[in-house]
């Protein structure tokens, strides 16, 4: 009587092919999954340079001190604040992205501000890097800038996009026409960008 089975190098065979197909499956969705998330988080800013666009164009109430105003009184009402989203590179740990009130209307943040809300980058994503384009050349690469503010202040719809960098001279550009965020996942193998024209048209690429 003869007793059919597998052998030794067929188990073998079939073990391997599975740990393939496994290891295949597992890791095409890690990289989908890290490729949703930066996706993901690509749209979270472009809706809160959104929300400071319509804070700023349809004017939400701030004080004085640059306080939300809770309550409506002629002492207290100042419709005329800018907001914005401020950007910054050199602070991937802390908060790189901030909600603001523009109180002195320069077009970018500056210390004793009101913060509107803060955000942390979460599993790795971090930004690669800031760029302003403008007519006038900033040289070969646009991209050295390590903090971004784009303001926006009635009646205006469009951008005020302004950024520093030790690279560049005066240490502060202004009137960018249009800013890139560059984001990238913990590998660096996956890459979004949030892109906001000088026109206040904003887009994930």
């Amino acid at each position: 009587m003869t007793t059919k089975g597998f052998t030794l190098i067929e188990l073998m065979v079939t073990i391997s092919i599975m740990l393939i197909m496994t290891s295949v499956v597992i890791f095409n969705y890690n990289k989908f999954n890290d490729s949703s998330l930066l996706g993901a988080f690509a749209y979270d800013i472009s809706l809160t340079i959104r929300q400071a666009q319509v804070y700023g164009v349809a004017v939400k109430e701030g004080g004085a001190s640059g306080q939300m105003s809770p309550i409506s009184t002629d002492s207290f009402n100042n419709f005329q604040s800018a907001y914005g989203v401020h950007f910054d590179k050199s602070t991937p740990e802390a908060t790189p992205l901030t909600l603001f009130v523009d109180e002195n209307n320069n077009g970018s943040y500056d210390n004793g501000e009101t913060v509107i809300q803060t955000y942390k980058f979460q599993r790795g994503i971090n930004i690669e890097s800031l760029c302003i384009a403008n007519n006038v050349s900033l040289g070969n690469n646009p991209c050295t800038f390590d903090a971004l503010d784009i303001v926006f202040k009635r009646p205006d719809p469009e951008a005020k996009i302004s950024g520093t960098g030790i690279n560049i001279r005066g240490h502060r550009f202004s009137n960018g026409s249009e800013a890139t965020i560059k984001l990238q996942n913990s590998s660096n193998d996956l890459h979004k960008s949030v892109v906001v024209e000088q026109s206040g048209q904003i887009s994930v690429q």
